[in-house]
């Protein structure tokens, strides 16, 4: 993609998961506007791209501008236009009316005033790639913090692969992700040092199940990556279909230019202190396991955690994150005219 879709891009991507040259793309990559600045443009024309600052970031060299039915875009990604479904709410009840498509010049980089050492573009990481001498490498996704279970799943995943392992957690800018950052940190210790690095993915979540899944694999081929390690059954609201990825996989799995490599959750066995896949299991054997909505509730309620569940950094991040009532923060609120800064000290 060389900027915002065009609407024979979009139709066809859509209907048949490729774009109008035929190439394999899964996601509908569009700009939305409103009626009036809408109704101030046309084909032709340039439309500047601006943060929430107004700092010029791009600009769109605008070549289509057309009116979208949403409702069948929301079926055609989500299988249904009930607006329980968080991406349909959004879709329906949040998006603009007229997309414009067109080809995007960059301007100026977006500024982030958090983790920046871990802010990477695919060329900055392929290039540190290239410079570390990686040429397999494994890209893990999560969008949760990453505890004893993921850690062996995907460093033994690694390992088995001949891979490298690159932990590439999407973070999306509207969310709390900073504790999630620092569990991240905490965990990458229990890594090999020389084998793994980590960086963050700003990517949105859009909920569209198998078609979101692919879209990640072709993210992480412009990174770099040769392998895509997905933690099969805890795809955090993607509702993705086991059966209906390993069809799409096989369907599409060329194309991709990565090896996709979804993998069972491991279970914690008491007996011999170790995780296994549940069907590595001895029979007789005793198995514990932990959901996100137990650990949540544990946190809560200020429950112990269980040592074999995680590591005492990352718990200690994660009772700060989820404190009992008593021990909650405050706010603070910036007040000032308008262009006084009181976003941008927020932000920063």
């Amino acid at each position: 993609l060389r900027g915002f879709m065009g609407q024979a891009d979009y139709a066809r991507v859509l209907k048949e998961m490729r774009l109008s040259d035929g190439t394999f793309w899964p996601m509908p990559i569009t700009l939305d506007i409103g009626e009036a600045p809408a109704g101030k443009v046309a084909a032709g024309q340039s439309l500047a791209l601006r943060d929430l600052e107004g700092v010029l970031l791009a600009v769109l060299h605008i070549e289509d501008i057309w009116r979208p039915d949403r409702a069948a875009e929301a079926q055609a990604l989500y299988g249904t236009v009930d607006p329980a479904h968080p991406g349909v709410a959004q879709l329906l009840h949040k998006t603009q009316p007229v997309y414009v498509g067109g080809r995007v010049e960059g301007v100026e980089a977006v500024v982030h005033h958090s983790f920046t050492d871990l802010r990477h573009s695919p060329a900055e990481l392929r290039h540190q790639f290239a410079k570390r001498g990686w040429v397999q490498v494994a890209a893990f996704h999560t969008a949760v913090p990453i505890h004893a279970a993921q850690r062996k799943l995907s460093a033994r995943a690694a390992q088995e692969l001949g891979t490298n392992l690159l932990l590439h957690p999407v973070v999306e800018e509207e969310d709390d992700y900073y504790y999630r950052v620092r569990c991240y940190r905490a965990v990458l210790e229990h890594y090999p040092q020389q084998t793994t690095q980590l960086s963050l993915l700003a990517i949105p979540s859009r909920g569209a199940g198998v078609r979101e899944v692919l879209w990640h694999a072709i993210v992480r081929r412009n990174y770099g990556c040769s392998h895509l390690l997905w933690e099969a059954e805890t795809e955090h609201g993607y509702g993705v279909d086991g059966a209906a990825l390993q069809e799409a996989i096989s369907k599409y799995g060329d194309e991709l230019g990565v090896e996709f490599e979804p993998r069972e959750p491991l279970v914690y066995v008491e007996d011999s202190a170790d995780f296994l896949p549940p069907a590595q299991v001895p029979s007789g054997t005793r198995t514990r396991a932990m959901d996100q909505t137990e650990l949540l509730r544990r946190l809560r309620e200020g429950l112990a955690i269980p040592n074999w569940f995680s590591y005492p950094e990352v718990i200690r991040e994660l009772q700060s994150r989820y404190p009992a009532r008593a021990k909650q923060g405050l706010t603070l609120f910036f007040t000032g005219l308008s262009g006084a800064g009181k976003s941008t000290i927020a932000k920063a």
